[in-house]
């Protein structure tokens, strides 16, 4: 199965917090994906021998707080078994 989704991933980064007052009330700011730590994120059952480097063209929304944000479209091949040993009288 082929399924195009919108990926969003939140965490918090305790060494990405700042004071907005002591940067020119800045609350927010935005890295590229080989500036900061990424979480690796596969799908467990992917169809795919490797996941879509594309994700790494998308830049990183880092909040005051410490909050990071990242959003990025993806393409998800996956599998699932099917049993047939009963079909069409299967549960």
């Amino acid at each position: 199965m082929t399924t195009n989704v919108e990926v969003t991933l939140k965490w918090k980064d305790e060494h990405l917090q700042w004071l907005p007052s002591e940067h020119n009330d800045q609350n927010r700011t935005v890295f590229s994906a080989h500036e900061i730590w990424t979480p690796d994120i596969v799908l467990f059952n992917s169809a795919d021998v490797a996941y879509s480097q594309q994700r790494e063209n998308y830049l990183i929304t880092v909040y005051s707080d410490g909050t990071v944000q990242w959003v990025f479209p993806d393409v998800f091949r996956s599998y699932c078994d099917v049993v047939i040993t009963y079909f069409p009288f299967g549960n």
